[in-house]
């Protein structure tokens, strides 16, 4: 579970970022011994939490309902949305796969919570 929490927070901390000008690179030299791009980060952990979406949603039935999980399916579908707008195609596939996995877990939730 602290992986959700942790790909959620350097989400957050990166997102602001990604909303300056296309243009603009900013490189990350103290977190790993390479240059980093704040993009290339921000993609990291939204590829994680994609794999580990996908790994929780197939090994198991029942919802979980932290807090943490929660919190990294709304993450994941934000930027599931935001991806699609950003490329401009509001049909890609992959997006809305993991765009409805995420609903799906929101629906699994409610229907095991007896809401």
């Amino acid at each position: 579970m602290l992986h959700l929490y942790y790909h959620c927070t350097v989400m957050e901390l990166f997102w602001p970022f990604l909303r300056r000008s296309g243009d603009e690179v900013v490189k990350v030299n103290q977190l790993t011994g390479t240059t980093a791009v704040t993009k290339t980060i921000h993609e990291a952990s939204v590829n994680q939490l994609k794999r580990l979406a996908l790994i929780y949603r197939i090994n198991f039935n029942k919802a979980c309902s932290s807090t943490l999980w929660d919190i990294a399916l709304l993450y994941l579908a934000n930027a599931m949305l935001c991806e699609t707008m950003r490329s401009g195609n509001l049909r890609d596939p992959e997006c809305w796969f993991y765009f409805m996995l995420c609903m799906t877990c929101y629906q699994n939730i409610l229907f095991f919570s007896g809401g």
